[in-house]
């Protein structure tokens, strides 16, 4: 049978997660408010600077796949790069899992097409999961928790040149797309090659006027485009994690406090089965 002390010493710790998971549930929910803006900010911003290369290649017509270089042509090498942006810490629910689920289908979905499928990790988790270059990974891993400009310029420079130069064939991003504190979506977003505009888009492009010429725009809005895209993923998945844990450890207050009110109940049951004993054989005598 347990005794009072045992369950006493019981609630004391479930008392002391309780204190632990509320605090980390709001540190994650003021640190999710900040991020979040931000994520907004960038994400907007990628979405426009994409959205006028491909008005720009609209413009220019069968002339695009000239101008956009090697960044819009398939090449023949097999080797696909997936970055896989997850964190660095746990206590975040099913969100390093659900991306790296993802990942491991598209691993098969790529390796199905021929392609030798190479992992670069952003975040401690994903590198436990996956492993990858130890070059690669000091530089790019740290990126999960402090995303900068420079980071994700650096990262996108890096995944074109190995593009560029026919060294990979296919890179895509996989990462969580913040939607609200309850969902965060994963996904996946091809970045290299380039998505060209159909034929039937073209049509009915109004008459700009480019100083300098539209091919010379064009190819100083890739760089751009492309590392905003990776800067706004790095964020998203940022906020996702932060909106993660806050509802992680949400739900485990919520379960320390039912399990804190078992536990009280249980001892107050248990004391007062000893006092009415004590009773009985005090009336006994």
């Amino acid at each position: 049978m347990v005794s009072l002390k045992e369950i006493k010493t019981r609630i004391a710790s479930v008392d002391t997660t309780l204190k632990m998971t509320s605090a980390m549930r709001l540190i994650s929910t003021a640190k999710l408010r900040k991020t979040e803006a931000v994520a907004g900010y960038i994400s907007r911003y990628e979405e426009e600077l994409s959205s006028l290369a491909v008005e720009v290649m609209r413009y220019l017509g069968d002339m695009a796949s000239v101008s956009v270089g090697g960044y819009g042509s398939e090449n023949l090498s097999r080797r696909a790069v997936l970055v896989v942006v997850a964190s660095d810490t746990a206590f975040c629910g099913a969100f390093n899992a659900s991306i790296i689920r993802l990942a491991k289908d598209s691993i098969l979905e790529l390796g199905d097409k021929g392609y030798t499928v190479e992992i670069w990790p952003i975040g401690r988790k994903c590198a436990e999961a996956f492993g990858g270059d130890p070059e690669t990974v000091r530089h790019y891993a740290p990126l999960a928790s402090v995303p900068t400009a420079e980071g994700a310029l650096a990262l996108s420079e890096a995944l074109s040149r190995l593009f560029v130069s026919g060294r990979a064939g296919h890179v895509e991003i996989i990462y969580h797309r913040f939607v609200s504190i309850a969902s965060q979506r994963p996904m996946r977003e091809i970045l290299l090659p380039l998505a060209m505009p159909g034929a039937e888009s073209v049509a009915n492009v109004p008459d700009y006027i480019f100083e300098p010429s539209a091919g010379e725009v064009l190819r100083g809005l890739i760089p751009c485009m492309l590392s905003a895209k990776v800067y706004s993923a790095l964020f998203n998945s940022l906020a996702s994690q932060h909106a993660a844990r806050s509802l992680a450890m949400q739900l485990a207050s919520v379960n320390a406090r039912d399990l804190r009110d078992t536990l009280n109940l249980s001892y107050n049951r248990l004391r007062q089965g000893q006092i009415t004993s004590e009773l009985a054989d005090i009336n006994q005598e």
